[in-house]
């Protein structure tokens, strides 16, 4: 595989697109196995490290061969031949549609559908057989590689079962059988704005304020981080709307990554801010101007606590308990000692009251909704 770049992060982790590739077996009355041949293919054909040394099953664009291939979601470029998406399907020479339309090579579900209509009846026949697995997903990429498919087995079962033994947890009784998620918009806008974590690990997940203006919302403040002059980045960036209560979510910086929004507490750290906030409001404009939104936030902090080990324990200011849980961009300065920073919770710092600007019991109640769930 060529690829000429990459994003900070993969569109999605390879579990999900396991998961995704599993969904479309089932529905074609196939079974595990068929989804382990279509990810031994993806991961012999996208797997990679990008140059933050992330290794991920990639969505390469190719816009040398087909410049429409841009306008689909995709997380890196490649200028291998005529081929672009998961399973690097391409059309003829003269642009045959061999494996669909583009827009069928770079959806992830529908390349993963003509892959598994292509491949051989006798599929099953390949359990347990490394050798004969390579051979068959050979076939239906027509590489002439077939050794290197095999070589993907392990890796693809492995996957395969991490994706198929972590389902969805089952709703509480009292839910009537949905999942309490609030409802948001959520899309990625990788910042370059980052690091690695080199080895440590996250220990606090934190709230900040954006104090500047001219970013309006969610998306506005991700344009801004985007931007390598800015030296700055947080993992979330998050907004209410101006005329509706809904709340938009963008992923600027990979949580297996480090933003640079604390310092010396980057590394232990993951930071969400709200977009066009300021310490200096008012509890009653903190409502009136996020509202939802964090509750939102309270969902994100709870999802990353569990996937990290962090405590389930929200520390407000003071911060008279614990030294691990989610806490503000103050508590780097109060407890950790850096910096000078006050945000959330208002100007009068970093050791003053009021300590009440901020709505800690309502993002406390949220936080706790969700720890429970």
């Amino acid at each position: 595989m060529s690829f000429t770049s990459f994003n900070i992060a993969p569109m999605m982790s390879r579990e999900q697109i396991a998961a995704a590739v599993h969904k479309v077996s089932i529905a074609r009355g196939l079974d595990t196995l068929a989804t382990v041949l279509c990810c031994m293919g993806i991961a012999t054909e996208v797997g990679a490290v990008n140059g933050q040394g992330v290794y991920g099953w990639w969505c390469p664009a190719n816009p040398t061969a087909w410049p429409d291939s841009t306008n689909y979601p995709h997380d890196s470029i490649s200028n291998d031949s005529r081929s672009s998406g998961y399973l690097q399907q391409q059309p003829g020479p003269h642009g045959e549609p061999w494996w669909g339309t583009t827009a069928d090579m770079m959806t992830l579900a529908s390349a993963a559908n003509n892959f598994l209509d292509r491949l051989t009846d006798n599929w099953q026949a390949a359990a347990n057989n490394p050798t004969v697995a390579g051979h068959f997903v050979q076939q239906v990429q027509g590489s002439e590689f077939p050794d290197r498919y095999a070589q993907r087995w392990q890796e693809a079962w492995d996957v395969v079962n991490r994706a198929l033994a972590t389902p969805p947890c089952p709703p509480p009784a009292h839910l009537g059988g949905s999942v309490n998620r609030p409802d948001f918009n959520e899309y990625a806008k990788w910042s370059p704005n980052s690091q690695s974590r080199n080895g440590v690990k996250p220990t606090l997940w934190l709230l900040h304020t954006e104090e500047c203006a001219g970013y309006d919302n969610a998306d506005g403040l991700a344009n801004f981080l985007d931007n390598p002059a800015s030296q700055v980045s947080y993992h979330y960036t998050i907004s209410k709307g101006q005329n509706d209560d809904g709340v938009t979510v963008v992923d600027v910086v990979n949580t297996d990554l480090a933003s640079w929004s604390v310092g010396d507490a980057n590394n232990r750290s993951i930071n969400l801010c709200f977009a066009d906030s300021h310490a200096a409001w008012t509890r009653d404009e903190w409502m009136a101007n996020v509202g939802r939104a964090i509750d939102v936030a309270a969902y994100l902090a709870v999802q990353d606590c569990r996937k990290y080990g962090i405590p389930l324990l929200v520390i407000p200011p003071p911060y008279t308990a614990g030294n691990a849980g989610v806490s503000d961009h103050r508590y780097v300065t109060d407890v950790i000692g850096w910096g000078t920073h006050t945000d959330v919770d208002g100007p009068d710092g970093p050791t003053a009251p009021p300590w009440t600007r901020f709505p800690w019991d309502y993002f406390t109640a949220s936080f706790n909704k969700y720890a429970n769930q």
